[in-house]
């Protein structure tokens, strides 16, 4: 069922990324719009991330929303706001029940714990006439202040592309004392690569541009190289994180990167990001177009 949701999520993604590229300036359809990292400027210490998820207990063809609010309070405690909301077409809006507020704290060691102090709110995201998105919520009273202004994560260098994408997995080896294993870590550090620069949240056409620009830097042997590898034993370890961790924890954990990757598998924003990449890679890092 994991693998069913994510490549679910991952042909959506497909969607949407060519809706974006026709239309990046006005993005009318709701499954899109709300997506993405946000701000307010006035509370410099919080952040909004709205994932477009496939839940597995979902209907295949409804579009969920993970929601994760985070707000610093300390410098070693955060308020994390979580909630699962759904398009509602007669508000307008995103809504969501069931929220779960928390104080998450840690301490000099990184040693910490988790707080809950409600499970049970009602709330709402929506766009205002200033194209500000706007938040309610039944128990936080500070929610009606916030001015949301979207957030787009600055895009990796074409030599980024290059030195940490391609070429890594171009040149894996294979049949050499220690080859597995080096394949399992090269498909964690695709996946962190994609994770650490946040891809999911980029500018389509930018990353489109410094990928398009890393695969024309390389020669036909490399580029073939790659797609065979990334087509065989490097995707399916990478896409194996998502879709069945379990079956593959031994090898990431021979590799020494089992904690890593564990953390990876669970993680919605490595998914969406790792996606993404793996998604334009497809429509644009293996073709001449």
């Amino acid at each position: 069922m994991k693998k069913i949701a994510w490549l679910l999520a991952l042909m959506f993604l497909f969607a949407s990324l060519a809706a974006l590229a026709e239309a990046p300036a006005a993005i009318d359809n709701p499954t899109l719009a709300f997506a993405g990292r946000w701000a307010d400027p006035n509370f410099g210490r919080a952040s909004l991330r709205i994932a477009h998820v496939y839940f597995e207990d979902a209907p295949e063809d409804e579009l969920d929303y993970d929601v994760k609010i985070t707000w610093g309070n300390t410098y070693n405690s955060v308020g994390v706001w979580q909630m699962t909301a759904r398009w509602d077409e007669a508000s307008g809006k995103l809504v969501y029940e069931n929220g779960v507020m928390s104080i998450v704290t840690a301490d000099d060691e990184g040693e910490g714990g988790e707080e809950v102090l409600w499970d049970d709110a009602a709330g709402a995201f929506f766009f205002a006439e200033d194209g500000t998105l706007r938040w309610e919520d039944s128990r936080e009273e500070r929610a009606a202040e916030f001015r949301l202004e979207r957030v787009v994560t600055g895009t990796p260098a074409a030599g980024d592309f290059a030195d940490k994408y391609f070429l890594p997995v171009a040149n894996v080896e294979f049949g050499t004392a220690g080859s597995s294993l080096k394949q399992a870590i090269l498909a964690r550090d695709v996946v962190r690569f994609a994770y650490d620069n946040d891809l999911w949240n980029t500018d389509i056409g930018s990353l489109r541009e410094a990928m398009l620009a890393a695969w024309e830097s390389l020669d036909d042997d490399a580029r073939a190289r790659f797609d065979e590898n990334l087509m065989g034993v490097v995707g399916d370890l990478a896409n194996g994180i998502f879709w069945d961790y379990d079956s593959l924890a031994g090898r990431f954990e021979d590799a020494g990167v089992g904690e890593d990757a564990a953390f990876l598998s669970a993680d919605t924003d490595a998914s969406l990001s790792w996606a993404t990449l793996f998604a334009n890679t497809l429509t644009i890092g293996n073709s001449e177009d």
